[in-house]
Formats: C-alpha cells, sequence, structure tokens
C-alpha cells in the first residue's frame, strides 16, 4: 500500500486572538509541519504555534458527553445530555422565569459566530443574563470609547504613525506582530512613549519612560489635556467643529496641573508636561491601550480621558492615529449588535446597578456574578451553561466565586478540556479544538479590521461538537426554529458573508482572510460620529440624565490604595499588579501543553531586590503571596525591572498559583463595576 499523500489546509490558528494564517502539512491524521500562511498579512509564527499538535493530540482531551452521578462523571450519550438540559431549562423557566439562567463564554470563542448564536438562543430562551470575560478585559474600554465618541474600538494604527504612546500595553509579550511592529517604527524614527510602572521590554527601548502609580491614569490624562488646552496645542478646527463640551472641559481641568498630578502619580512633572507636548505635536499619533485601565476603579473615566485625548488632538479616527473599526452589519459577528439587531430580554442581574453598563454592551457585569447567586437578588439565577469560560481562573475573589456556583441548582460545560468549572458541572460536554471546525471571525489584526473563515483540517475527534453545532441544535431541539433557520455552522458562516457581499463558495480566494470594507479614515466627515449629538461627546448629556460625572472628573483616589485604605496597606504593604503577559500563554490557556509549559514551566512573581531582601526571599524561591482575600504560591523573579513596593504576578494559572485568589469584588468601578485588577495590596513571604 502506498503512504498517503501530503496534504495542505489553509486556515486560520486559534491558539491566540491575532488569529494568524497558517498552512497546515497533514498526512493521513496526522500534522507533519505548521508553516506561516504567505497569503496572510501577519507571515509568521508565534511560540504558542508550536504547541499546536499538543493541544490536537492531548490525551486530556474531553471525547464524549460526561453526566454527573454520585459525585463522579459517567459517559452518556449526545440525546441523552441534550433531553436533560432541555428538560432542566425547561423547569428552570417555568419555576423562576427565563432570567434564571445565565449562560457565560470565555475568551475561546470571543468573537465567533459562536456567540452570535449564543445571544440568538438567549433571545429565544428569554434570558438577559448572557455575558463573557470582557468584564475583566475589554468592556470597559468600550463603555468609556462608546460614550465619548461612538465607537466600538479604536485601533491604534502602528503603521503610520509618527509617536507611539504605548500606556500599560505589553504588547511584546501580549500579541504576536507586537514586536516586530514595535522594532520597525524605532528604525523609521517614531517617537516611543511608554507609560507603565514596570521598566517592560517596550520601556526599554523607549524615548520616554513615564512611571504612574498604579490606578491613578486618570489623573496623568487631566495633567495631559491641561498642558494641552493651556499651552494652546490642540487641533482647533477639530474641537470647534467635531467635539461637544470643550470650554466645560477647559474649565474643569484648570487645576489639574502636571505638579498636581506628580504628586499623585509619582512621575515627574517635567515629564508630563513633556509627554504632553509631544504627543500632541508629532502628527500623527497614536495611544496604545486595553486591558490595565480596565482593571481599575477609575477604568471607565480614564477611558473617557484617552479618547478625549485622541480627539482634541486631532489624532481619532486618524491615518496614524487611533481608527474607529467598523464590524460586519450581521447580528451574529457584532460586538455588541445594533439596537435593532439585539436588545435583551428584561433587565439583567445588574442592570440598576451598572445602568451604561447595560446600555452599551447589553449584557450583565460578571464581577457581581457571585454576588447574585449568593444574595438571589436583584432575583435567583438557577442554570447556568459556561462555553470555553475560564471563570475559575480570571474572576475576581476566587473564594466567593466557588461557593457561588454551589447554590446553582444546574450547571452545563462545554470545553476542550476538563477544567477546575467543569470539574463542579452537572454535564460537561467535549467541544472541539479549532482544527476540527469550520468558523468564522472577525478581528482586528495589523489594526485594519479583518474577517476570516477557518478551514476544518481534521474531523472532530470521539464524539466532540463545535459550539455552532450545539446552539444549533439545541436551540431548534427546544423549539426556537424560526430563531435557527440555520441546520449547521457553514450556513451560519454563509449568511454572515452575504451580509458583506460575499459567499463561502468564494472564501478559497481569500484564504488569509480580507478586509470587509476600504480602508477609510476620518468617517465622521461623511457621516458624523455615532453619538446622540453627532459629534464627540466631551461633555455627555447621557451621562448626566443618570446622575453620572457629564466630564471625567473630578479625580478620584483609586478604591483600594496607600491613601484610601492606610491601615490595609499597613498590613498588606505591597501594591500587586496581576495580568502579567507571557508569550507562551494565552490568558487561562496552554498550561497544560508540554511544548509551552517547557518553555515557561512555573508561574513567577516579579519583585524589587529591596523587597526581596526585606522579606529574606531568594532569586527562584517559592513564596506565598497573601491579601485580605486568600492567598496564592509563585515563584520569585527578582528584578529591577520592577520598581520597589510592588510586585507583579501573571493571571491565568491554577491551583494554589492561582492569582485571584487575591483579588477583590468589593472594590468596584462605581460607574460600570471594572475590578480592581491592578494595584490592590498583598505581602509575600518564603512558601512553607
Amino acid at each position: 500500500m502506498s503512504a498517503e499523500k501530503e496534504r495542505v489546509v489553509k486556515t486560520i490558528c486559534g491558539m491566540c486572538q491575532t488569529h494568524c494564517g497558517i498552512d497546515v502539512h497533514v498526512r493521513g491524521n496526522t500534522i507533519v509541519k505548521i508553516e506561516p500562511m504567505k497569503e496572510h498579512i501577519l507571515r509568521r509564527l508565534c511560540v504558542k504555534a508550536t504547541a499546536i499538535t499538543d493541544l490536537q493530540y492531548s490525551k486530556e482531551r474531553l471525547l464524549y458527553p460526561l453526566k454527573k452521578v454520585n459525585g463522579s462523571f459517567k459517559r452518556i450519550s449526545w440525546d441523552e445530555a441534550l433531553d436533560m438540559i432541555i428538560s432542566k431549562l425547561t423547569y428552570t423557566k417555568e419555576r423562576y422565569g427565563p432570567q434564571a439562567l445565565a449562560i457565560e463564554y470565555g475568551h475561546a470563542v470571543f468573537i465567533k459566530e459562536s456567540i452570535g448564536l449564543m445571544k440568538t438562543f438567549a433571545e429565544a430562551y428569554g434570558t438577559p443574563n448572557l455575558f463573557d470575560c470582557g468584564n475583566v478585559c475589554g468592556w470597559p474600554t468600550v463603555c468609556g470609547q462608546k460614550v465619548t465618541c461612538g465607537g466600538d474600538y479604536l485601533a491604534y494604527h502602528l503603521g503610520r504613525t509618527h509617536c507611539y504612546v504605548n500606556w500599560g500595553l505589553n504588547a511584546w509579550h501580549s500579541q504576536t506582530a507586537g514586536r516586530f511592529l514595535i522594532e520597525r517604527l524605532k528604525e523609521k524614527g517614531a517617537k516611543i512613549i511608554v507609560i507603565d510602572p514596570r521598566t517592560t521590554s517596550e520601556a526599554k527601548m523607549a524615548d520616554l519612560h513615564i512611571r504612574v502609580r498604579p490606578g491613578t491614569d486618570l489623573a496623568l490624562a487631566l495633567a495631559l489635556m491641561n498642558v494641552i488646552i493651556t499651552e494652546e496645542l490642540y487641533d482647533k478646527e477639530f474641537v470647534d467643529k467635531w467635539t461637544i463640551g470643550f470650554d466645560e472641559l477647559a474649565e474643569a481641568v484648570r487645576d489639574y496641573t502636571p505638579h498636581w498630578a506628580a504628586g499623585v502619580t509619582g512621575a515627574p512633572a517635567k515629564d508630563i508636561e513633556e509627554l504632553a507636548r509631544l504627543y500632541a505635536t508629532i502628527k500623527p499619533a497614536c495611544i496604545a491601550n486595553v486591558v490595565c485601565l480596565d482593571q481599575s476603579s477609575n477604568a471607565f473615566q480614564a477611558h473617557r480621558a484617552l479618547t478625549i485625548l485622541m480627539a482634541i488632538t486631532g489624532n481619532l479616527d486618524a491615518e496614524g492615529g487611533n481608527k474607529i473599526l467598523k464590524w460586519p452589519p450581521h447580528r451574529l459577528m457584532n460586538w455588541i449588535p445594533p439596537d435593532d439587531e439585539y436588545v435583551p430580554c428584561g433587565k439583567s442581574f445588574t442592570a440598576d446597578r451598572f445602568p451604561i453598563w447595560e446600555e452599551i454592551i447589553k449584557e450583565p457585569q460578571g464581577s457581581a456574578f457571585a454576588d447574585t447567586l449568593l444574595t438571589g437578588k436583584p432575583y435567583p439565577i438557577k442554570s447556568f451553561i459556561a462555553a470555553a469560560s475560564g471563570m475559575l481562573r480570571s474572576y475576581p475573589n476566587q473564594n466567593k466565586l466557588r461557593e457561588a456556583i454551589t447554590k446553582l441548582d444546574f450547571m452545563v460545560v462545554m470545553d476542550v478540556f476538563m477544567t477546575e468549572l467543569a470539574e463542579r458541572a452537572d454535564i460537561v460536554l467535549p467541544a472541539t479544538t479549532w482544527l476540527e471546525s469550520r468558523w468564522c471571525d472577525c478581528y482586528e489584526v495589523a489594526h485594519l479590521p479583518m474577517i476570516a473563515v477557518a478551514n476544518k483540517v481534521f474531523e472532530p475527534s470521539g464524539e466532540c461538537w463545535s459550539d455552532d453545532r450545539f446552539w444549533i441544535e439545541l436551540g431548534r431541539r427546544m423549539g426556537y426554529e424560526d430563531h435557527f433557520p440555520w441546520t449547521n455552522s457553514d450556513e451560519a458562516i454563509d449568511d454572515i458573508l452575504h451580509s458583506i457581499g460575499h459567499s463561502l463558495e468564494e472564501v478559497d480566494e481569500y484564504p488569509g482572510g480580507f478586509f470587509y470594507h476600504p480602508r477609510e479614515f476620518k468617517a465622521y466627515e461623511r457621516e458624523g460620529f455615532k453619538t446622540p449629538s453627532g459629534r464627540v461627546e466631551i461633555y455627555a448629556e447621557r451621562l448626566e440624565k443618570m446622575g453620572l460625572p457629564p466630564l471625567p472628573v473630578p479625580y478620584i483616589e483609586p478604591l483600594i490604595s496607600p491613601i484610601s485604605t492606610p491601615e490595609l496597606f499597613s498590613a498588606y504593604p505591597l501594591m500587586a499588579l496581576s495580568g502579567t503577559r507571557t508569550q507562551e500563554y494565552e490568558h487561562t490557556t496552554g498550561r497544560n501543553l508540554p511544548a509551552l509549559r517547557s518553555k515557561r514551566p512555573d508561574p513567577e512573581i516579579q519583585m524589587n531586590p529591596e523587597d526581596a531582601k526585606e522579606s529574606d526571599i531568594e532569586h527562584g524561591e517559592w513564596v506565598t503571596i497573601e491579601s485580605p482575600q486568600g492567598k496564592c504560591t509563585m515563584k520569585a523573579d527578582i528584578s529591577a525591572d520592577t520598581p520597589k513596593g510592588i510586585v507583579s504576578m501573571p493571571h491565568g494559572w491554577g491551583g494554589e498559583s492561582n492569582v485571584n485568589f487575591l483579588t477583590s469584588d468589593d472594590h468596584l468601578d462605581p460607574i460600570v463595576g471594572a475590578a480592581i485588577l491592578k494595584g490592590f495590596a498583598c505581602r509575600v513571604r518564603k512558601a512553607v
């Protein structure tokens, strides 16, 4: 018998959200090698790609539906699993109302058409309680930007910028394209500015490094506005024609001087002044940020302030500045569907507490999920379905959350592996890997909006189903055929592609994906901004009507800090940053894959040498980190790159190294509910 021929499947890598194009060389059911796809805009692979074969052939994969019986899991059929789910969901709806069902999805399905199918199911069932991991990553950004300029996402356009302001973004480790794009900027002579307490890889190559005390970013932004307005460095034409509330802003920031900000942030006043002048006068300039500002008690107003900075300097929606991305006009693919496409059924469990979040994100704030389960307020949540969820590693206050989920009557988890959440479920469903299904994704690559269809490389292992298949099948079996006209994911994907003038038959022409609308800057000149006024709303009346500050003032000290809670920091003297990224791992995934674990075997807490010496801690020793919420263990990485008084830790590790045993859900951003994952109090000692 002749050996099987090698075939090449062009698809999109699902190991992280950059989604590079790859050529998978296959012989039979074996991956021979993986290469960058020449048709893709990013013709390179990152370290995560080395673990693709580990993922596909892992012996730890879930392969069959499981049902918990007397504390242990028993293999069942898909029909039996679906029958049980339908029975439980029907009972929940009849006994408690449809809002008693909550659905959560994690990063692994983020933005794919699966989310649209989940929204469709929630709409058909009648629950407003569909939410995701964006409560700790991404959605606070969207809230601040959407209120201010109407844009869901302001991509930083590195390819044409002359001044790159990295505001707390560790792109060197968190983005596949980050390193080479920044190196290219440096070669071109662009100014590189980094705002970060730590001396990161990018900070070491920066022209200006601004160290700020965690949680004080809003103070820095207000001081930058003070300088730009006082010295008349703002774009007068743009401000006059396209903003509302500039005069009120000018008056409001009058007292927020660089000298004042220096006392709050710890950054020298002269550096703050230099940053303001560089950003305002070097055109075009862009600000790169997301997660660091999301994880503080000033998240919403800080993002409002950054968006205003982009606007008053003329860098908003400008080439080389921050581009307002446009998403495909289809309900299955939008992050936040238009009002006429998806309206949550009733009030979510946080609608009254965080109304602006509910209005914009159209889902509950997941950081308050534990409180809702424990208190039953505003109403009880009894059933829960989770898809690719990392909540038991990524959500704050893990001790509380783990207690809270025991209050559920019924829980279903769908995933590739038996996660900590799946171990607690009543039904566990086996999901395909991204290599085993065709999926459509809309994402931002090289800071431009792209849509791509990933080709299936293998048939599903065991009895694994794709997320799409599960939601379509569940919806149709529950009698929601009108909501689910598709019988499989290909039909749903074809529907999406037709909405932008393409079809599934054409996909082979664009294996690396394609930009689904022409590159266009300053679209506001033709259509205005998507705000009530059609302008950038520096002064937002919609906030004022809700009893919220219409300007990003006054500055409020972080709810947890040496100033706000001095007694706390006397007992826990170190300020902790969680969420430190490394190239090997994507959020909560990858640590069970040998190719990655061999490169980064242990979680490490970065400490300043002086702090380590005070606690008699040596480099490489295991240490215990404690906070009022709990404790975790990591290895000490002692380096002067981390300032004295600050420690920095990765998220995503499980077991005793889960950093979110330290974090709290008691001090949330009062406007959008963001948790304080950066700047909380802790102490470190040798592990016992």
